[in-house]
C-alpha cells in the first residue's frame, strides 16, 4: 500500500514539472497571500517525495531543498488532514526536530495542510510557522485549506497547459510529414491527369473527359489543402485549411 502511494505520488510530481523550475507567479502570490492571512512572515508551498523535501515557493526565507526525514510537513503527510501545532517543542512529532531543536531552525508555531490532486493523492503542503507559538483561528484554519486547493489548482492549470502545448507539437509535426508525403505523388497525379484528359483519344470520349477534368478538380482542391496543412507547423497550427469549392 505504501509502495502504491509512493509511486502514484512520484508520478503526480513529476507531471506537474515544478521541481527545480522558477517559482511560478500564481503560487508565489498564494504563499504570500497564505502568510498574511494567518498572521506570520514565513510560508511555503513543499513537494515532498521519496527522499526530499522540495519548497516550490517561500516568503520569508530562502529555500533550501531538505531530507525528507527532517521535514515537518513529512511527518504529517500521510494524515491527509490539516494539522496546526501551537507550540512544536511540545508535540512528540516535531520536538525532536532539527527545524524545532535549533539545528536548521527554531520553529515554534507551525500549521499545514495537504496539497491533494484531483486523483486523490497527497504530494506536500502549503504551511505556515513563526519562531513565536500561536494560534490558528477557525476563519484561518479555513482560509489556509482553501488556499491549499487554489495551490493544486494552479498546478493543474500548469499541467494541462504543458499537455496541450506537447499536443500542439505533435500535431504540427504529424501536418507537415504529411503535406510532405502527399505533395509530391499528388503533383504527379495532377500532371497525368492533365495529359489523359488532353490525349487524342478524349475528343471522342466526351464522358470520359468530363470524368478526368472533375478528378483534375479534386486533385487540385487537395494539393491547396496540402499546401495549407505544410504552413500550418510554421503558423504555430492556427491555419485552417482553405474551403475550396
Amino acid at each position: 500500500m505504501l509502495e502504491a502511494e509512493g509511486v502514484a505520488r512520484r508520478a503526480a510530481i513529476a507531471d506537474y514539472d515544478v521541481v527545480g523550475s522558477p517559482p511560478e507567479s500564481g503560487l508565489e502570490a498564494l504563499v504570500q497571500l497564505a502568510a498574511t492571512v494567518c498572521g506570520v512572515s514565513t510560508a511555503a508551498i513543499n513537494v515532498i517525495d521519496d527522499r526530499w523535501q522540495h519548497p516550490i515557493a517561500v516568503v520569508g526565507f530562502e529555500p533550501v531543498v531538505c531530507a525528507r526525514e527532517d521535514s515537518m510537513c513529512a511527518a504529517v503527510l500521510s494524515d491527509g488532514v490539516q494539522v496546526a501545532v501551537s507550540d512544536a517543542r511540545r508535540d512528540e512529532r516535531f520536538a525532536a526536530n532539527p527545524f524545532v531543536t535549533g539545528e536548521i531552525a527554531r520553529m515554534r508555531f507551525y500549521a499545514s495542510s495537504p496539497l491533494v490532486t484531483p486523483a486523490g493523492v497527497t504530494i506536500g503542503t502549503l504551511c505556515v510557522f513563526d519562531e513565536s507559538p500561536g494560534d490558528l483561528t477557525p476563519e484561518r484554519s479555513r482560509s489556509l485549506d482553501q488556499l491549499a486547493g487554489q495551490v493544486v489548482d494552479v498546478l493543474e492549470l500548469r499541467r494541462v497547459t504543458r499537455q496541450l502545448a506537447h499536443s500542439e507539437e505533435q500535431l504540427a509535426r504529424f501536418a507537415g510529414r504529411v503535406s510532405h508525403d502527399l505533395r509530391n505523388p499528388l503533383t504527379a497525379l495532377i500532371g497525368n491527369v492533365e495529359l489523359a484528359a488532353d490525349s487524342p483519344g478524349m475528343r471522342h470520349a466526351p464522358e470520359a473527359r468530363l470524368l478526368l477534368e472533375h478528378a483534375q478538380a479534386a486533385a487540385e482542391r487537395m494539393a491547396a489543402m496540402l499546401k495549407d496543412l505544410g504552413r500550418y507547423p510554421q503558423a504555430g497550427g492556427t491555419d485552417a485549411p482553405s474551403q475550396q469549392p
